[in-house]
Parts: C-alpha cells; sequence; structure tokens
C-alpha cells in the first residue's frame, strides 16, 4: 500500500498550490525512485506538513 498525507493549510499553497503540488510529487517520486519506503514532507517554506509510506499490505 502507498499512503501519502500533507497538510494543504500552509501559506505556500495560498500563494503557488499547483506548483508545491507538483513539487511535492516530484520530491516522493524521487524518494521511492531512490528506495525510500517512507519519509517527511516540507512545503517550500520549510514546514514539515505531512510523511508518505510503504507498507506490505
Amino acid at each position: 500500500m502507498f499512503k501519502l498525507e500533507f497538510r494543504t493549510d500552509t501559506a505556500i499553497f495560498k500563494s503557488s498550490p499547483v506548483f508545491e503540488y507538483w513539487r511535492i510529487f516530484n520530491l516522493v517520486r524521487d524518494q521511492v525512485d531512490a528506495g525510500a519506503r517512507e519519509g517527511t514532507i516540507q512545503d517550500t517554506n520549510g514546514n514539515t506538513i505531512g510523511h508518505f509510506e510503504i507498507t506490505e499490505d
């Protein structure tokens, strides 16, 4: 199972929501391609806003 959760109530989502969504999706894709099975997600401003994980369900 792949689970991705992140908050969208930070300032960056008010100013550049589409850019931030794509940046996060690309960041997670790169981490998974590199072998990560879990990780935290930070917005462009450095706020921790969520996480992703891959499990064997």
